[in-house]
């Protein structure tokens, strides 16, 4: 499988994600756009596209950030996405595909840079794809704002602090806001990066001091992203193979109607 990685910052790193594909023999690659790196001119060479998170959000113009160019991804993940790719966004990856199907963005009603339980929707636990989750997980954040709603989108998880942590856009597109990827690495570089927020930790919620960032452990909430993206190949194949069997029942009920001797689809 080709994964492709949008890489916002050096700081913001695909951390568990990045592990998860190298580990499983994955074709991996990346536009690391703050270093320059140019994005792919469409999803063809595609399989699944992973844009992560950054301080950024898609009305980041290139006039503050040069780097950062907002409409061009979200056209690249419009192509994905109408091509039938698999695409996960982590926190401004999760708003930036709300844009480009159409639902913007907004504010959450907190800000939240920590590890704090998530808690699955009704839909969440219909899901089988979040069947491991649990009913709560704690998991980590470092964020502002939330993804916007398709008239289809499903939100799956939701938090005190945020209600659209994990939307499904379909069952092959999911924003993350929160973010499952996080390793002690990646938040040390994050920490580094963030001392203004975390320096008025105090004053918010949902905001963990620098100690606390770099007590937690991240490792169980990385093994149920790993589960997730197991689950997720698995049942989107069963999907699939369920839709091509309804084909073939109404290919051959057609054709036996019809008093032909073949179907099409069972040729």
């Amino acid at each position: 499988m080709r994964v492709h990685f949008i890489v916002h910052e050096s700081f913001e790193a695909p951390g568990a994600y990045e592990t998860r594909a190298i580990n499983r023999g994955h074709d991996v690659t990346y536009s690391r756009v703050y270093a320059g790196d140019r994005l792919p001119a469409d999803a063809v060479g595609i399989d699944f596209l992973i844009v992560m998170g950054g301080p950024q959000d898609p009305d980041t113009t290139l006039e503050a950030c040069p780097h950062f160019n907002a409409k061009a991804e979200q056209a690249l993940i419009a192509s994905a996405v109408k091509t039938g790719k698999a695409v996960i966004g982590i926190c401004t990856g999760s708003q930036l595909i709300g844009e480009a199907l159409g639902a913007p963005f907004s504010h959450s009603p907190e800000k939240e840079i920590g590890k704090f339980p998530i808690t699955l929707s009704e839909d969440g636990r219909k899901d089988e794809m979040f069947s491991h989750f649990g009913k709560t997980l704690e998991v980590g954040h470092w964020h502002n704002d939330m993804p916007g709603l398709t008239p289809e989108a499903k939100i799956i998880a939701y938090s005190e602090g945020c209600p659209r942590q994990i939307v499904a856009y379909s069952d092959r597109v999911f924003g993350f806001q929160c973010h499952m990827e996080l390793t002690l690495d990646v938040v040390e570089r994050l920490i580094a990066h963030s001392e203004k927020d975390l320096s008025r930790a105090a004053e918010y919620r949902f905001v963990d001091t620098p100690e606390a960032l770099r007590a937690h452990d991240y490792s169980e909430m990385n093994q149920v992203l790993f589960g997730f993206w197991i689950s997720w190949k698995h049942v989107t194949q069963q999907r699939k193979h369920n839709v091509m069997l309804g084909k073939l029942a109404i290919g051959f009920d057609f054709n036996v109607r019809s008093g032909t001797e073949r179907t099409s689809y069972l040729s």
